[in-house]
């Protein structure tokens, strides 16, 4: 079963059950759908806010999205990121210890997580709508007032590091891992496999001076949506603002991928009794006009998630060599390509038989393109997902404001779907033909040779 959908962003993963439902969904007749637009609300501080009303259930769901990301860390210190956002949520604030916060959030039941992605740092909350001005003065106190105590900062540190250990006896992960180092290469932030020493030389210092390089209110997106006044809200938001003005901060500079495109193979003895595999090359970007035929032909080459798909039909249905197989084509900023993925985990002895059939289906598809019935299948999963993933208010908020924080009009919702309307089976094989690479593939397997 899949790992990774490519969703409307064009590079954030959906969860495995969308990615299900998009293949029930290619079945079933297209159907359309309105989202409701939302016009931001800039603060005096600098935040841009997304706000929805929502009066059906009386609770409120909150997203931040702040410029950042793990790309910009020490690639001696790859995990910082993730210990950072970590210790935010469990490290305390200055007015706060780590305990007095924890008992806070669960006397008002305020579910609250921060997180760390390549290319953003994220921090989310929900609960009750009466309890709004609680949810929203510890959110940001959390936030802007970090305390980094060194004792949660050991612990955070242990975590990662049993974390790390375990995803190393796991097949999947270990591929995953080594094949984004063999495509961005092992000196590449987009690239490097977090290591467990360089988690334990992580200093409160380290994480103070990471978080003063990103964390300023003008850098941050906000969306919500719940039980609220939309006016009333602005006001209580506009009272944290004053009290967290805007910082003066140096220009972000995204680290670009210098990455060689020659193909190359690695594998990983481990006594497993399946391999795993990852197959591909370097994916795009997303200000490549391309995008939408792209998503379109990796659906039908592995990422639908359905019998259908040519890897799943040949590899699994056909093959009997895989349980689990499918493709991902993602897309980075300008200058950092995503990744072109194709996976399958295997029993040892059919590996190599695996990958020749994988390969095949590439080849295929790139020399001889899709066809009617194909693109007519993965464009109806598609577009139908479409009602699925924006029927809630604070999917369509949050959805917005991702949107602008990559760099899409607010309307992307409405420029992808007629976007993926529009696009042809011409379309789709100009695609195939021009930026699958068979001959340029890196290839990473974990297991035992047989």
């Amino acid at each position: 079963m899949r790992r990774i959908l490519i969703s409307i962003f064009l590079l954030l993963p959906l969860s495995l059950h969308a990615g299900n439902r998009i293949a029930e969904l290619s079945k079933a007749p297209a159907r359309s759908f309105t989202p409701s637009a939302i016009k931001p609300v800039t603060l005096s501080n600098g935040m841009k806010c997304y706000l929805l009303e929502d009066k059906v259930i009386p609770t409120i769901q909150g997203l931040l999205i702040v410029k950042g990301g793990g790309v910009y860390a020490d690639i001696k210190r790859s995990a910082l990121a993730s210990v950072m956002m970590q210790l935010i949520k469990e490290g305390g604030t200055i007015d706060k210890s780590p305990e007095k916060v924890r008992e806070f959030l669960d006397e008002h039941a305020i579910d609250i997580t921060f997180s760390a992605t390549q290319e953003s740092f994220e921090g989310a909350f929900a609960g009750l709508s009466k309890e709004t001005d609680n949810i929203l003065g510890i959110f940001f106190e959390m936030l802007f007032d970090p305390a980094f105590d060194n004792d949660i900062l050991t612990v955070v540190k242990k975590r990662v590091v049993d974390g790390l250990k375990r995803e190393m006896e796991v097949s999947g992960p270990i591929a995953h891992r080594n094949f984004r180092e063999l495509v961005y290469g092992a000196e590449s932030p987009w690239g490097v496999i977090p290591k467990p020493s360089g988690v334990k030389k992580v200093s409160k210092n380290d994480v103070g001076s990471f978080y003063n390089e990103f964390f300023s209110p003008d850098r941050m997106i906000l969306a919500v949506a719940g039980d609220f006044n939309k006016a009333e809200l602005i006001k209580k938001l506009e009272a944290f603002a004053n009290k967290y003005p805007k910082r003066e901060l140096p220009a972000l500079s995204m680290p670009k991928v210098t990455a060689t495109d020659s193909p190359k193979e690695k594998f990983i003895s481990k006594k497993f009794t399946q391999s795993a595999i990852d197959i591909g090359h370097l994916g795009s970007t997303r200000d490549n006009t391309d995008k939408y035929a792209l998503v379109l032909m990796n659906d039908i080459l592995g990422g639908s998630s359905s019998f259908s798909n040519r890897l799943m039909d040949a590899v699994r249905v056909k093959g009997g060599l895989a349980y689990e197989v499918w493709s991902a084509y993602t897309f980075g900023p300008d200058g950092a390509p995503g990744i072109f993925q194709m996976h399958a985990k295997t029993r040892n002895q059919t590996t190599e038989k695996a990958i020749e059939t994988i390969i095949s289906e590439l080849q295929k598809l790139h020399e001889n393109g899709a066809i009617k019935e194909e693109l007519k299948r993965v464009k109806t999963g598609i577009l139908n997902n479409l009602v699925f993933e924006y029927e809630t208010p604070f999917n369509i908020a949050s959805s917005t404001a991702r949107f602008a924080y990559f760099g899409y009009p607010e309307n992307y919702i409405e420029i992808y779907k007629k976007a993926i309307e529009r696009t042809t089976l011409d379309d789709v094989n100009k695609v195939a033909k021009k930026y699958l690479h068979p001959d340029k593939l890196k290839v990473v397997i974990v297991g035992q040779k047989k």
